[in-house]
């Protein structure tokens, strides 16, 4: 109540800014008084005032807070730009409402691209009541409807039941008798039943009303947003940047809107001009016609004709109802953190492209030998093939590539654009090397240890003659020189195969500098351009995809091969199942590992698997334990980060406050102010030094859990397991074959 009070005050106190009585100014002369001098007083007022309407629409149909208030600001920037083309002015509500609506509706395409976080254990609540029940449905629909209704039944809801006025102050709102808003509520009603009614919700038209007046209630207003909205509005009035005062979602959606808007008005006027055009032209062509045609007396057509006329079929026509393919909207983001170096895509053997077009870009990537002209000789190498050491090597070269525009047609995994790859480059050649140090050490150790094993066995010969042979202190030596380099040689073996692993990491890091598209499609949008910096799974292409379901029951099932994308060990043949569930004896798998045991389902040949389940694990332990490094060096980052924050704070307090002591009295020196705003630059260098690391650090977690989820195999499809081609503990070599699954048919 006491909030209450304080917003009347101040409404009342803005009231009398704006130079109207006590009683109010109307949204009419609220916005003349805006359109006319950019009064910022009587916008405001048309914030508080409708403000709440407007957010509790947002937040009806869209889910999302974050989404709600962003739409409730580009409403408001609508209103700011398009002020002075409202007609009828005093329906700013209804023009408010109907603007909501369709930002929200545009809001939903993206919102439902968004998986929403559901806590883990969370069951759904039943609804309190029927009326609960009915809202629900409601819900989602009242506001779309509400929205389409004709502006004169649509305005007295508004005002009635969303910002529940009087009919006297509807009636003074809309200069019209109350009986008149009393008859309008009526028949609103009754086409809102109707039209709820044909969409599955058959409610009565007292129902409908009784929900709208208890359900929306308008949501309360923050001042915080009331002032940034503000302020946006004003400039975006201007036509001044807005890019810092609202959210880019919000801008986008306002420029989405504003664009539908002038389209709709082209549209409107070609559609006039051209029917102007052809009454015109048809009006000279039938006067001409009456003019030159000789006067003829009516004929009737003979009966036969009739009757063949009357026995043609009917003309189809298409069914307005028949269900067409529709077009999806699909964001391809970059995998990597970076600058774009190429919106682009591969040339095509024998493809004739216009200079403009074409675009020359530096690249790496590994190639393998293939004659004896050493680097001279080489084909690309392919996932798959085996990284051999003193084979496989970097190669730089420059490769061009064509443009890509609005429009352009794409293909499934067709190369959209390139993440620079320099330092990923520089990684792999790295681990190139590394490889071929790690081969050589095995290589020797390989010698040295054939080499302990003959003086090995000479000396057991010599030592089973007898003792004068061969002295005991030789022959343990020798014995014990065995041993070592065996267990040597294996060691070098291990660093082998953890350098090949290592290679392969970062073959897959560099490919995921690549923008592939994951549909066939066409380029609605580009959303980053080369030169421009580019977050970890930040979109950078919009695709315009059909989505039509498929009828695949005539298909063929596949088998596909499930390979293991990592080397090592096979330490799990199965699903991991909870500790409660029952498991037979013979198919139980128990495993530990992290200070737990997991239990496993040991897999079987005909077990039904479902697309995504895990199938086998390979030994992970070795990039569990990087990961969590990886994650104590991110925990440390975000501390250092605050810490950074704390310090920026106090350096501008401390700024600040010298700057007050300097206004009152002078008693501050020059020194001590540009010691004073040196300390600030550099707090906030650091700041943004700080936010770079915990970007990178973020990247190298998520890099690092890639890395870890290759160790699992999982299943690609739904289906059964056709053949199993490894055991738990055996060896498994990368990209090769683990499990066979038997695709099942689509019915």
């Amino acid at each position: 109540m006491a909030f209450r009070s304080q917003l009347e005050m101040l409404i009342q106190r803005m009231r009398r800014a704006v130079g109207h009585p006590a009683d109010g100014a109307t949204d009419a002369s609220l916005l003349e008084r805006f359109v006319a001098g950019r009064d910022e007083a009587a916008f405001e007022l048309l914030l508080w005032r409708h403000g709440p309407m407007v957010l509790s629409v947002c937040r009806r149909m869209l889910r999302c807070d974050h989404d709600a208030e962003d739409a409730f600001q580009a409403s408001f920037l609508l209103l700011a730009r398009k002020a002075g083309a409202i007609r009828h002015r005093e329906a700013v509500a209804g023009w408010l409402y109907q603007t909501a609506c369709r930002i929200a509706l545009r809001a939903r395409v993206t919102a439902r691209k968004r998986p929403v976080a559901i806590p883990p254990g969370a069951e759904p609540t039943a609804p309190d009541s029927e009326t609960d029940a009915i809202w629900r449905d409601l819900r989602p629909v009242l506001d779309e409807e509400v929205g389409r209704l004709p502006e004169k039944y649509r305005l007295p809801i508004i005002l009635c039941y969303l910002q529940g006025r009087t009919y006297a102050e509807a009636s003074q709102e809309l200069k019209c008798p109350r009986g008149t808003v009393a008859i309008r509520l009526q028949r609103a009603r009754e086409l809102l039943r109707g039209r709820l009614t044909r969409r599955g919700l058959a409610l009565s038209a007292a129902t409908t009303a009784v929900l709208a007046a208890e359900r929306t209630v308008s949501a309360a207003l923050p001042a915080v947003l009331v002032h940034t909205t503000l302020k946006a509005a004003l400039l975006f009035a201007a036509g001044k940047a807005v890019a810092g005062a609202v959210s880019s979602q919000a801008l986008t959606w306002t420029q989405g809107v504003l664009r539908t808007m002038f389209l709709s008005k082209i549209k409107i006027l070609a559609a006039v001009a051209l029917l102007m055009g052809a009454t015109g032209t048809g009006a000279g062509l039938l006067m001409s016609l009456k003019a030159e045609a000789p006067p003829t007396a009516k004929t009737d057509p003979p009966p036969a004709a009739n009757k063949a006329e009357a026995a043609k079929p009917p003309v189809e026509t298409p069914d307005e109802n028949e269900e067409r393919p529709t077009r999806d909207i699909v964001e391809t983001p970059s995998s990597r953190e970076g600058t774009i170096a190429l919106i682009g895509t591969e040339l095509k053997t024998g493809e004739k492209v216009p200079d403009r077009d074409r675009v020359t870009v530096a690249v790496g990537f590994l190639a393998v030998r293939t004659g004896d002209q050493g680097d001279k000789d080489y084909t690309p190498w392919k996932e798959g093939e085996p990284l051999l050491p003193r084979k496989v090597f970097v190669v730089r070269e420059k490769r061009t590539y064509r443009k890509l525009h609005i429009g352009d047609p794409i293909e499934k995994e067709q190369l959209l654009g390139l993440v620079d790859s320099a330092t990923q480059v520089n990684e792999v050649s790295t681990k190139v090397a590394k490889l071929e140090v790690a081969e050589a050490e095995w290589l020797a150790a390989i010698k040295t240890k054939l080499e302990s094993i003959r003086r090995a066995q000479a000396s057991e010969f010599l030592h089973a003659k007898g003792a004068g042979f061969i002295s005991e202190d030789t022959y343990q030596a020798d014995l014990l020189n065995r041993d070592r380099y065996v267990e040597e040689e294996k060691g070098k073996d291990a660093a082998r195969r953890v350098a090949s692993e290592d290679l392969a990491a970062a073959l897959a890091l560099l490919k995921m500098c690549e923008i592939r598209s994951s549909d066939s499609g066409v380029i609605k949008e580009i959303l980053k351009r080369p030169g421009e910096a580019v977050h970890a799974f930040e979109p950078v292409v919009r695709l315009e995809i059909e989505s039509d379901v498929r009828d695949v029951r005539q298909e063929p099932a596949a088998v596909f091969n499930v390979p293991s994308q990592r080397e090592g060990m096979l330490l799990v043949l199965g699903k991991e199942v909870k500790s409660d569930a029952k498991i037979p004896a013979n198919l139980l798998v128990t495993v530990k590992g992290d200070g737990e045991v997991k239990r496993y389902r040991r897999l079987r040949v005909g077990d039904l698997v479902e697309e995504g389940q895990l199938l086998a694990s390979v030994d992970d332990r070795l990039p569990r334990l990087e990961l969590e490094v990886q994650k104590s060096k991110l925990e440390a980052a975000e501390t250092e980060l605050s810490a950074a924050a704390q310090a920026i704070k106090a350096a501008e307090d401390y700024f600040k406050r010298l700057g007050e002591l300097n206004r009152k009295s002078a008693i501050v020196s020059v020194q001590e102010l540009s010691t004073a705003q040196s300390a600030l630059d550099q707090a906030r260098d650091k700041v943004k030094s700080k936010e770079a690391a915990l970007r990178q650090a973020k990247v190298a977690m998520k890099e690092a859990q890639i890395v870890l989820e290759m160790y699992e195999i999982r299943s690609p499809v739904r289906g059964v397991v056709k053949a199993i081609l490894k055991n738990r503990g055996e060896a498994v070599k990368s990209l090769e074959t683990v499990v066979q699954i038997q695709e099942m048919r689509k019915e």
